[in-house]
C-alpha cells in the first residue's frame, strides 16, 4: 500500500509541476508583453537593453506580410538609435544595387533587386517587400549624411550570372582598357532583364545534360546577357588576374565578383560575415541583420549550426542578440502558380511554349500553431494578443521561466520534430519574440512592375 501511495504522489507531483510551468509562461507573458495593432506598431520590449547589442538579428518564416512591416519598424527604431548598417537576406551585388537606389532613388533599380531577390527569397520577393524598400529609402533621406544606412551584403550568390556580370559592368572602367572582354562590359551597364518563362523545360534540360551547359542557356539567345554573363565567367576563370586589373581602384570590389564560390552557403555567409562585417563590430559599429527562421538561431538545430550559431560558437565575447518571429492563424505565400500561353519561343533550333505566372498558392500549414505545425508554448501568446495582431516579448525578464525550458524553441511539423538540444532553454537559441497573428501572404510582385 505504501508503494502505491509513493507512486500516486509522484504522479500528483509530476502533474502539478507540469501545470506550474504553463500558469509561469501565462503569468510572465501578461506581465512583461506588449500588444498592439499593426496600425498602432511600435517596438516595445519593456526596456531599451537592446540596443546596446553589436549585432541584432530578426529570424521569421518567409511568406507572410506582417514580418515585412516589423522589419523596417525595427531598422527604423535602430538606425534612429545609432545603428547605421543593415544586413538582409542578399548578396554583395544585390547590397550594391540596394546601396545605390537608397542613393538615387531610383525605382528601376529597385525593381532590379527584386527580380533576383526572387530566386533567393521567392516568397518574400513581394509587393510587400518592394513597399518596404520604398519606405527605408523615405527613412534614409531623412537622415544627416553621416547617418545613413548602409547595406551589408553577404549571401551566396546565384545561379544565375547575370545580377553579377550588371554588378561587374558598374564597376568596369567607362574608358577603353584594351582587353576586349572588360571593354565588353559597357554593352550590358542597363537593368532590363528579357525575363523568359517556359512551360516545359525537358528539350533544354535533355540538351543541356548532353553538352554539359545550363538548361536556359538553350532558351536565350546567343547574344543575350544571359547567355554573355556564362561566358564571361567561362573566360575569367582562366585570366582572372589580367581582367581584375583592368579594373583599377575598383579591383578589390570586382575581386569580390570573381572569387571562389564553393563553400556551402552557411559556410559562405559566415565567411563573409567574418572578412565584411566583424570588423565593423571590433570598429564600435552596430548591426541590425534579417534573415530567415533557422539562420538566426544560436545553438544547433537537428545537429546543424546556421549563420547566429556559428557567430556564437566563434566569437563567444560578441553582445549577439536574435528576435524569433512567430505566427499564428496567418497565411504566407507558398509559390506561385504557372499557366501556358498560346505563343511560343524558339531558339537553338528548339521552340518552347511560353508560360506566365497567373496567381499564387498560399498555406496556413507553415503558422506556428495549426494541424500540421505546433510550437511549444505558443497558446499563451494567442490568448494574451486576443484581436491585436502583434505581441512583443523580452524573454529575459525577471523570474522568466525561458532559462529553464525550451518554449518557442521546438515544434512539430507533421510527424517531424524540430531537433533542438534538451540540455539547452530557449534563451540559448534566442532572447526576444514577436509574434504575429492573423498576417495576410505576401503578394508576388509583377515582372513588369
Amino acid at each position: 500500500m505504501k508503494k502505491i501511495t509513493s507512486v500516486l504522489c509522484l504522479i500528483f507531483i509530476s502533474s502539478t509541476l507540469v501545470k506550474a510551468q504553463p500558469a509561469a509562461l501565462e503569468k510572465y507573458i501578461q506581465n512583461y508583453s506588449a500588444v498592439m495593432g499593426s496600425d498602432s506598431l511600435r517596438i516595445d520590449f519593456g526596456s531599451d537593453e537592446i540596443q546596446q547589442n553589436d549585432l541584432i538579428f530578426f529570424g521569421f518564416i518567409h511568406g507572410a506580410a506582417l514580418p515585412q512591416l516589423l522589419d523596417f519598424e525595427l531598422l527604423k527604431y535602430f538606425v534612429q538609435n545609432g545603428t547605421q548598417y543593415y544586413m538582409p537576406e542578399v548578396t554583395y551585388s544585390m547590397a550594391f544595387f540596394l546601396n545605390l537606389y537608397l542613393e538615387k532613388g531610383d525605382i528601376k533599380l529597385l525593381n532590379f533587386v527584386t527580380y533576383f531577390y526572387k530566386q533567393r527569397v521567392p516568397q518574400d520577393a513581394s509587393i510587400q517587400f518592394h513597399e518596404k524598400w520604398k519606405r527605408i529609402y523615405i527613412l534614409n533621406e531623412s537622415l544627416p549624411a553621416d547617418q545613413k544606412i548602409k547595406i551589408i551584403g553577404v549571401d551566396k550568390p546565384l545561379y544565375d550570372k547575370r545580377l553579377a556580370l550588371t554588378h561587374l559592368a558598374y564597376l568596369a572602367p567607362t574608358v577603353s582598357t584594351g582587353n576586349a572582354l572588360v571593354d565588353s562590359l559597357k554593352y550590358y551597364r542597363h537593368l532590363e532583364i528579357d525575363h523568359r518563362l517556359i512551360w516545359s523545360g525537358k528539350p533544354a534540360m535533355e540538351k543541356a545534360i548532353a553538352t554539359n551547359k545550363s538548361t536556359f542557356e538553350f532558351v536565350y539567345p546567343e547574344d543575350s546577357k544571359y547567355n554573355f554573363s556564362f561566358r564571361f565567367f567561362r573566360a575569367c576563370e582562366n585570366n582572372k588576374t589580367e581582367i581584375l586589373k583592368m579594373f583599377g581602384e575598383n579591383e578589390q570590389y570586382a575581386s569580390r565578383i570573381l572569387a571562389d564560390r564553393s563553400p556551402g552557403r552557411e559556410t559562405y555567409i559566415f565567411k563573409g560575415f567574418q572578412q565584411y562585417v566583424m570588423p565593423l563590430i571590433e570598429g564600435g559599429d552596430k548591426v541590425y541583420a534579417n534573415y530567415g527562421y533557422a539562420h538566426i538561431q544560436q545553438a544547433r538545430i537537428a545537429g546543424n549550426c546556421y549563420l547566429a550559431c556559428l557567430i556564437k560558437e566563434a566569437y563567444p565575447a560578441i553582445k549577439l542578440t536574435s528576435i524569433q518571429g512567430l505566427l499564428a492563424k496567418s497565411n504566407v505565400l507558398n509559390e506561385r502558380k504557372l499557366c501556358k500561353t498560346k505563343d511560343y519561343i524558339t531558339e537553338h533550333n528548339m521552340t518552347f511554349q511560353k508560360a506566365e505566372y497567373c496567381g499564387y498558392k498560399t498555406s496556413k500549414s507553415y503558422d506556428g500553431h495549426s494541424f500540421f505545425e505546433q510550437v511549444n508554448g505558443i497558446k499563451p501568446l494567442m490568448r494574451q494578443a486576443g484581436k491585436n495582431e502583434i505581441l512583443m516579448l523580452n524573454l529575459k525578464r525577471p523570474n522568466t521561466p525561458f532559462d529553464r525550458n525550451l518554449y518557442f524553441a521546438e515544434n512539430k511539423r507533421g510527424s517531424k520534430h524540430w531537433k533542438v538540444d534538451k540540455n539547452l532553454t530557449t534563451l540559448d537559441y534566442f532572447q526576444y519574440v514577436i509574434f504575429m497573428k492573423k498576417s495576410q501572404n505576401n503578394v508576388p510582385i509583377s515582372l513588369s512592375d
